[in-house]
Formats: C-alpha cells, sequence, structure tokens
C-alpha cells in the first residue's frame, strides 16, 4: 500500500499582466519577460496512508497524528480482514449444509427404494409360494415401478444439470458467480 503513494502534481497557469503588479503577490512568481505564473501544487494518494512526507506534515501541524493514523488503516485493515474470514466461514457453511441437505436426500431415498424392492420380493416370492400369480404380479410390480421412478429422477435431474449449466455457464453446484468455484469479494 505504500507504493501507492502519490508524487505530488505541479500545475501552472500563464498570466500575463503589463505592466507588472507592484503590490504584494508573493504567492505570483514573475519570469525575465514580465509574465507572471500562478504556481499551486495538488497532492492525492490511494490507500489507507497518506505518502511519508504527508505524515510528516500532520505531525508537524499535530504531534502525533501520524500515530493516529496509522493506527487507524490497521483498525481498518483488522476489520476488513474479519469481515473477508467472516464471508468466508459464511460461505463454507452454506456450502457444507448443501452437501449435507444432498446427502441426507440420497440415503432417504435409497432407503425407500431399499424397502419398497424388498417388499415387493417379498411380495412375489409369497405369490408363488401360494400359487397365487396375481399377488407374485403385484411384487414384480412394485420392484418395476421403484426402478422406473429412480430412472426418471436420476435422468431428469441430469437434464436439468446440464440446462442449468448450458444456461449460466457453471455447474449447478458451484454458487459463486464468477462460476470459478472462488468466493466473490
Amino acid at each position: 500500500m505504500a507504493d501507492e503513494a502519490a508524487s505530488p502534481t505541479i500545475e501552472a497557469e500563464l498570466i500575463r499582466i503589463d505592466p507588472p503588479l507592484s503590490d504584494d503577490r508573493s504567492f505570483l512568481e514573475p519570469n525575465e519577460e514580465g509574465a507572471i505564473f500562478r504556481i499551486w501544487t495538488r497532492a492525492s494518494f490511494s490507500g489507507p496512508l497518506p505518502p511519508p512526507s504527508m505524515l510528516e506534515d500532520y505531525n508537524k501541524a499535530h504531534p502525533g497524528a501520524s500515530d493516529i493514523i496509522i493506527e487507524l488503516a490497521r483498525t481498518e485493515l483488522n476489520m476488513a480482514v474479519a469481515e473477508q474470514r467472516h464471508r468466508h466461514d459464511l460461505e463454507s457453511k452454506e456450502s457444507n449444509a448443501y452437501i449435507e441437505l444432498a446427502r441426507r436426500g440420497q440415503h432417504y431415498a435409497a432407503a425407500i427404494a431399499g424397502s419398497c424392492i424388498v417388499l415387493g420380493a417379498v411380495v412375489m416370492v409369497v405369490g408363488m409360494l401360494t400359487n397365487q400369480a396375481g399377488i407374485a404380479v403385484t411384487g414384480a410390480g412394485l420392484i418395476l415401478g421403484v426402478v422406473v421412478a429412480l430412472t426418471v429422477v436420476f435422468v431428469t435431474g441430469r437434464e436439468s444439470q446440464a440446462k442449468a449449466q448450458a444456461d449460466t455457464g457453471r455447474s449447478p453446484r458451484d454458487t459463486t458467480p464468477s462460476g470459478d468455484g472462488q468466493p466473490t469479494s
């Protein structure tokens, strides 16, 4: 940040006065031809701290002012770092919650599908052991229904992911606007 200190800019404006001024105008400096220049300086800087020369001027005007300015800049920097760390923590918690929710949904779906398949197999076996074709067909239908439902969910999920990626140019799991997986600041 110290390398961003700006050097003063000197600007000049030519004022031609004939005859030369006689009263006290010490801020005006005549040249050899009698023309008078008005010279002023403008300094600017960017960043949390002014350049060292400006800090010295502040210290001359108010002893200890540069220490106050440096402490304010340090406090501002610490606050910015803490805010960024907090934002990263929130984004991490949000991502982890999304992953946990998706994982929990997959576990519930697997448990329900597995239970239905086992139930269908039991119904099929009972139907075959009792020589009741209707019950065996019902068990087979239950198993087939679960397999079809899982296939539909899988295919539509992949299609919606592909569509989301085509629309936004990023993965549906990627929640950052840039699409590069890096959080924005």
